[in-house]
Order: structure tokens, then C-alpha cells, then sequence
């Protein structure tokens, strides 16, 4: 059962990668289109910026889950190398909580964010009117499989625990 739990935010979370790779390519594009229009034509696409910036968003929040699930995270080293093994156990296990708390913290009030733009009506003060409810979205998405990656990582590194304790007994 936990292989295929497992497996799921794995699948899922590499989908997220695949989401933010995309949103990569559109931002690059995007912005390739509107220098060449400026350059060319001397028009713009009146919303290269705008667009840009929630593919940016999508860029970061698409890759939290695979950036944490690849540890790539910023970890003070110096410090955390200088800790026992038993240390570095204790600490890895904090982290994790704390993000597990942060990210349903967060996940909480973006949540209330969406809601309070969806209901409002909440539109972009560009010239598309952007209802902000969907790129806020992003965010919600990206928080959620931050949260399942963290929680895989926790039962995970539980498990290994037990398994080498019952193991060494």
C-alpha cells in the first residue's frame, strides 16, 4: 500500500516538474515574441509582462516539490556536517515537521487567497483582466505536493529507522 502511495507523489511530483518546464518554455517564448515585436514592429503584446510573471510564479511553485524531493533546499552545511549521525537524524526529522507545518500554514492562507479572489471577482489591473483566483492556483498546487512530498519524505525516513533498529536487534 505505501509502495503505491509512494509511487503517486512520485509520479505526481515529477508531473509538476514537467509543469514547470512547460511554463519555462511559455515564459521564453513569451518574452522572445515581445522583444521581436518591440524590435520589429515597434508594438507590444501589452500583457508579455504581466503573463511572464505568473509563469513565473508556476516556475517556482511547480518545482518546490521536486527541488525538496532532490534536496536541493538550502542547508547549512558547515553546520549540519559537524553533527553526530544521531544529530543529523534529529535535525533531518525537525526540518521536515517545520516544513510540513510552514507549508499547511501557507497552503491555508493561499487557500483563503484563492476563495476571497474567486468569490470578488479579482481581476488583474492589466489590460487582460486576468482573474487572479488562477494563478493563484498555481500556488495552491504547488504547496500541496510540497506538503505530500515532505510527508512521503517523514514516512520514509521513519521507516528506515525501524528498519535498522529491528534490524540491529
Amino acid at each position: 500500500m505505501w509502495a503505491s502511495i509512494k509511487k503517486v507523489v512520485e509520479k505526481l511530483t515529477n508531473f509538476n516538474l514537467v509543469l514547470a518546464g512547460i511554463s519555462l518554455s511559455f515564459m521564453a517564448g513569451l518574452v522572445f515574441i515581445e522583444v521581436m515585436s518591440r524590435s520589429l514592429l515597434n508594438r507590444s503584446t501589452l500583457i508579455a509582462d504581466e503573463m511572464a510573471g505568473y509563469l513565473n510564479v508556476a516556475i517556482a511553485f511547480f518545482g518546490l516539490a521536486y527541488t525538496f524531493r532532490s534536496n536541493g533546499f538550502i542547508k547549512i552545511t558547515i553546520l549540519y556536517n559537524r553533527f553526530s549521525s544521531k544529530w543529523k537524524g534529529i535535525v533531518d526529522v525537525v526540518s521536515i515537521v517545520l516544513s510540513i507545518a510552514f507549508s499547511l500554514t501557507l497552503f491555508y492562507y493561499i487557500c483563503g487567497t484563492v476563495f476571497q479572489s474567486y468569490t470578488s471577482q479579482a481581476t488583474s489591473v492589466y489590460i487582460s483582466e486576468t482573474p487572479l483566483y488562477i494563478p493563484q492556483l498555481v500556488m495552491v498546487v504547488g504547496i500541496a505536493f510540497l506538503m505530500l512530498q515532505n510527508v512521503v519524505e517523514l514516512v520514509e525516513y521513519i521507516r528506515k529507522r525501524i528498519q535498522n533498529k529491528m534490524g540491529s536487534d
